[in-house]
This record gives C-alpha cells, sequence and structure tokens, in this order.
C-alpha cells in the first residue's frame, strides 16, 4: 500500500496518525505545509480510497486500527526528509 501513495499523502496520514480525535483542515494545512486546495485534492484520494472519512469540523482515518499502525510505523514506513538549513547571510 505504501508505494502506492504520494508524499503528500503520506504527509497527511502522519499528521493524522497523531490525532485520536482527527484534524481539523486548517490544522492539517499548517501541519504540512500545504495549500488548502492541494490539500483537499489529496483528502479526496484518501476518500475515495476509504482510509479516512469526514468528521464535524474535520477529518480522521476511517480506521482506529490503521490509525494506530501508521503512528507507530511512520518512522519506519514514512521517514521525515530529512530538513536542509537555509544559508543565513
Amino acid at each position: 500500500m505504501w508505494s502506492n501513495i504520494t508524499a503528500d499523502e503520506r504527509d497527511v496520514l502522519r499528521v493524522l496518525a497523531e490525532q485520536e480525535e482527527g484534524c481539523s483542515i486548517s490544522d492539517l494545512t499548517t501541519a504540512t505545509g500545504k495549500r488548502e486546495a492541494d490539500l483537499q485534492d489529496t483528502l479526496n484520494l484518501l476518500r475515495r480510497h476509504d482510509v479516512i472519512v469526514d468528521m464535524p469540523g474535520g477529518v480522521r482515518f476511517a480506521s482506529e486500527l490503521m490509525r494506530r499502525w501508521v503512528g507507530q510505523m511512520a518512522d519506519t514506513l514514512m521517514p521525515t526528509p530529512p530538513r536542509t538549513s537555509s544559508p543565513t547571510g
């Protein structure tokens, strides 16, 4: 499954896995650094595959078991890319 999802989907799943009660679109936009329109495209893909569901005020994993699994395996399956420092000057 993981080889078939985009980096944007991985980012969203990583953030959602940390939120037991789901997450607002605004918080997802902030946490992922994505534009809301791009984020909505990503969320639509995850909805179509029944990975997430809508809830009042945001979205959450469709399955609590999957949320926990992603949360436990996030660093192994979806390593966070190394941050590069910006040059100062």
